[in-house]
């Protein structure tokens, strides 16, 4: 197992100031957000540390499927990729 950080350093600018940010992927599922996976507001940042055996895919939502992450025209992002380093 390794452990990984995920760090989020821009988020658009109308998210709400008080939005919560979840991290959702095969890890928990695909659930869209539990509190376990909520990201931790540092400064200006967002992250979480995980615990990984392999590649890490995953999206980032507020919380549920409604709220996942969108590019600029509103449609849904693409899926991230975190490759595991042996």
């Amino acid at each position: 197992m390794a452990q990984v950080t995920i760090v989020v350093d821009e988020i658009p600018e109308d998210t709400p100031k008080e939005a919560s940010i979840f991290i959702s992927g095969g890890f928990e599922d695909w659930t869209g957000g539990q509190d376990q996976y909520k990201l931790e507001q540092k400064g200006d940042t967002y992250q979480i540390t995980l615990l990984t055996s392999g590649n890490l895919l995953f999206k980032f939502t507020q919380g549920s499927w409604q709220s996942a992450e969108c590019n600029s025209k509103g449609a849904v992002s693409y899926t991230h990729l975190r490759a595991h380093e042996t």
